[in-house]
């Protein structure tokens, strides 16, 4: 579960992360769409193996931090 979990939060952030940097930084230029996919594609590539590890070490840190048991 804590993989798909991983995999959901960073398809879904570098989606539209990717997508609200794009408009703010540029606009909606022609292209937008293929410049956007290509944009995707490499925010998605680094979120996954980010959010494999951050996923975890964030549920251990906020576990210790409100002493929350399993």
């Amino acid at each position: 579960f804590g993989v798909v979990m991983g995999m959901s939060i960073g398809f879904v952030m570098s989606f539209f992360m990717s997508l609200l940097m794009l408009l703010l930084g540029l606009g909606f230029v022609e292209g937008f769409f293929s410049i956007w996919l290509k944009s995707f594609a490499i925010a998605f590539a680094i979120s996954i193996p980010v959010s494999l590890v951050a996923t975890p070490l964030m549920q251990t840190v906020l576990r210790r931090m409100f002493q929350v048991q399993e």
